[in-house]
């Protein structure tokens, strides 16, 4: 399983800041994941993954342009 995928909220946070990931890497995990489950657990009844994309990137611009101070302190994270 990917450590994304068993990270926590601010420890995903931390990479995103750090630089060490980038929202849209961990976007993509979580994105392959539901691709994978959710035909058998049906939780996710509509997606919105291209979306979801696109914010990311800009999220990770924003923390390239701007420097993580002052972004909110999950900014980048993925939720459901």
């Amino acid at each position: 399983m990917h450590p994304h995928l068993l990270a926590s909220g601010t420890e995903l946070a931390t990479a995103i800041r750090s630089g060490r990931a980038t929202s849209e890497e961990v976007v993509s995990v979580h994105i392959e994941r539901v691709r994978a489950k959710n035909p058998v657990l049906n939780a996710v009844v509509e997606d919105r993954f291209a979306e979801a994309l696109r914010e990311a990137k800009d999220a990770d611009r924003r923390v390239r342009d701007e420097g993580p101070e002052g972004l909110p302190p999950f900014h980048g994270v993925p939720c459901t």
